[in-house]
């Protein structure tokens, strides 16, 4: 495998639209880690096809947040080519802090810093949507919970998931 500068390694530490690269092969390299759901994640068999914002089976019919019979696989759910994305279902142990507003001018808010550092899962997974974060946990099923940082999803919810991976330091 070939070995990439510091600076392009470095710059996956925070998604940036002007990001400059030494050459194509490591922009391509950082657009693919980028898109990649780690293998805890995938390995949950709850996913879903999204239309919009509802979820939908492989086959097109609706699907739902608490029947298991909806859902699938991770690989068929990206063979499918039903609806426009894609999600995971909460519960039987995967949780999901949502932090709205988590960003200003591209960088984390320290209030965002401060309440992921006090999260005591193991965290699997972090994906940046728009203005949000999404931290995916491995973390028991409860009563969904709300602080002023953060809303804490814990089960029978679907997140529609983009890709767009937040490397959290």
């Amino acid at each position: 495998m070939d070995r990439h500068c510091k600076y392009c390694f470095g710059s996956m530490m925070m998604v940036r639209r002007d990001a400059k690269f030494c050459r194509v092969k490591c922009r391509v390299y950082f657009a693919r880690e980028l898109r990649r759901i780690p293998a805890a994640l995938r390995a949950f068999k709850a996913w879903v096809r999204m239309k919009a914002a509802k979820p939908v089976q492989t086959n097109g019919k609706p699907a739902s947040s608490t029947n298991r019979t909806t859902w699938t696989d991770y690989k068929s759910v990206r063979r499918s080519r039903q609806g426009d994305g894609f999600g995971v279902v909460l519960g039987r142990g995967l949780c999901c802090y949502r932090f709205k507003n988590a960003y200003r001018r591209g960088r984390l808010l320290k209030r965002v810093h401060q309440a992921l550092a006090a999260v005591t899962e193991p965290i699997i997974y972090a994906e940046q949507q728009q203005s949000e974060l999404l931290v995916f946990v491995e973390g028991a099923e409860q009563y969904t919970s709300r602080t002023r940082s953060y809303i804490k999803l814990t089960r029978n919810q679907v997140i529609r998931l983009t890709g767009v991976r937040y490397q959290l330091a």
